[in-house]
C-alpha cells in the first residue's frame, strides 16, 4: 500500500507513478485518505495511471474520506454545510467542495440527477464530487445527466470527480466526458463480494475388488 500524505498535485502524482512502476508486478493500493488537498493535474495523473495499468494492478481508495475531511475548517470546528435534497439525491456544499450523493436506493431510477448536478455546479465551487456509491449507471438517463454536467463543469472551469464502482466506472470512461472530469474507481467492499462457492461433496467411488 502507498499512503499519500502530501497534497495530490502533478509532482506528487508523478512520484507515486514512479514508485508504482518500480514495484514488482503486483496489486498496489494507493490510499488518499490523508491528503490535505488535490488538484486536477494530480488527480488526473493518478486516474490515467490506473487506466493504463488496469484496476486489477492499481486500486485508488480514500477519496471519499479525504473529500469529507476537506469540508472541515482549519480551526477544527466543522462548518455548517449547505444541504439540499433534490429528488433521491443529496447535494451538500461547504467551502470549495460540493458533493452529490444518492439519498436513497430510489436514485437508481430517479430522473433528478441532472437537476442535482446543476444545483451543485451553481454553488460555483472549484470541485464537484459525484459519489455514485452503490449505483450502477446502466440507465441511459444517468449517463446523459453526467455527460451534460461534465461539459458544463469544463465550460465553467470547475472539476467534476465521479466516484464509482468498477462496472460503472468502465461505462463512464466510454462516455463523452469533459476535459475536467475524472472517474475514480472505488473498489467493491469485501463484505459486498460474493462468497466463493464450494463444489458439492461427492463421496469417493468404491474400489472394485
Amino acid at each position: 500500500m502507498i499512503a499519500v500524505v502530501d497534497a495530490l498535485d502533478a509532482r506528487t502524482a508523478e512520484q507515486i507513478a514512479a514508485d508504482v512502476r518500480a514495484l514488482p508486478r503486483q496489486r498496489v493500493v494507493i490510499d488518499l485518505t490523508a491528503i490535505p488537498a488535490f488538484d486536477s493535474n494530480g488527480a488526473g495523473r493518478l486516474f490515467e495511471l490506473q487506466e493504463e495499468l488496469g484496476s486489477k494492478r492499481v486500486a485508488i481508495v480514500g477519496m471519499r474520506q479525504a473529500a469529507t475531511r476537506m469540508l472541515g475548517d482549519s480551526a477544527g470546528e466543522p462548518p455548517r454545510p449547505e444541504t439540499a435534497l433534490i429528488g433521491a439525491w443529496r447535494v451538500q456544499r461547504s467551502h470549495d467542495v460540493a458533493i452529490v450523493a444518492p439519498a436513497s436506493p430510489a436514485a437508481l431510477v430517479d430522473s433528478t440527477l441532472g437537476a442535482a448536478l446543476r444545483a451543485a455546479l451553481r454553488y460555483d465551487t472549484a470541485i464537484v464530487v459525484l459519489d455514485l456509491d452503490f449505483l450502477t449507471v446502466h440507465e441511459p438517463s444517468l449517463v446523459d445527466a453526467i455527460e451534460t454536467a461534465s461539459v458544463s463543469a469544463a465550460d465553467s472551469g470547475q472539476e467534476l470527480v465521479v466516484k464509482a464502482r468498477p462496472v460503472a466506472a468502465r461505462i463512464l470512461r466510454m462516455a463523452s466526458l469533459g476535459a475536467t472530469t475524472y472517474v475514480a474507481e472505488e473498489p467493491v467492499p469485501a463484505e459486498a463480494m460474493p462468497s466463493p462457492r464450494r463444489p458439492p461433496y461427492r463421496p469417493p467411488s468404491p474400489r472394485s475388488s
